[in-house]
């Protein structure tokens, strides 16, 4: 029996010395079982609503962004006020230069000389003969047509080539701006002669110097787009 028993020992702790060895030389040619749902779900793209949050964030960084540069490109553009530069300086373009005044610089011309009445509102006034100077000045932003409309097609033709030399030189052109009663036909002139680089905008004033006396304070303004 002892001998038996000793036989049965020597079996048992050789078998599990093979199981052992066996253990040791296949393990490494089958890796550890995976869990196939855990690997399923972490190669799983995020979920739609996940994805929709993360894109409200990045949105609300930008937004706070664009309005920080409105913020910097306003505090800009109050250091520095506007110049305006009016053509046709009669009844309307007076008035509109007293009341540009007020906020920026204003620069008017016209075929008659109206040198001392732009003096006393604070308007620098050069004559018409001197166009290109007019629109070659440094700071000029705004260029407000104010003639009639007899008048406007002829003066719109003149400024077309002090425009392209202004662009060319200085690589910029200034907002024009017209104030006829009437918008098609302005609005056609310009599209059709001006550089294509030049903005424009058309407006209607609905009041005019005697008009404005009562009815300009407090009055609705409308920008239509054309």
């Amino acid at each position: 029996m002892k001998g038996h028993r000793r036989s049965y020992i020597f079996i048992s702790n050789f078998l599990f010395l093979l199981l052992s060895i066996a253990t040791i030389t296949v393990s490494p040619f089958f890796p550890p079982a995976v869990d196939s749902h855990q690997d399923a779900s972490s190669s799983m793209s995020p979920s739609p609503a996940g994805e929709l949050e993360k894109l409200k964030q990045e949105e609300a960084k930008l937004s706070s962004l664009l309005a920080q540069v409105r913020q910097q490109k306003l505090s800009v553009l109050r250091s520095r006020p506007l110049t305006i530069g009016i053509i046709g300086f009669g009844r309307f373009g007076q008035f509109i230069g007293k009341s540009f005044a007020k906020y920026g610089n204003v620069i008017g011309t016209s075929r008659s000389d109206y040198t001392e009445i732009a003096r006393e509102m604070g308007v620098k006034y050069m004559p018409l003969s001197d166009l290109e100077a007019f629109v070659m000045e440094d700071e000029l932003d705004v260029i407000v047509i104010a003639v009639s409309i007899v008048s406007f097609q002829d003066t719109v033709q003149d400024l077309v080539l002090h425009l392209q030399k202004r662009i060319q030189e200085k690589g910029s052109c200034p907002l024009i701006v017209d104030v006829l009663s009437v918008k098609e036909h302005a609005r056609n002139i310009l599209l059709e002669l001006l550089p294509e680089e030049c903005d424009i905008l058309c407006t209607h004033p609905m009041f005019g110097p005697d008009s404005a006396k009562k009815l300009i304070e407090g009055a609705s303004k409308y920008l239509i787009s054309t």
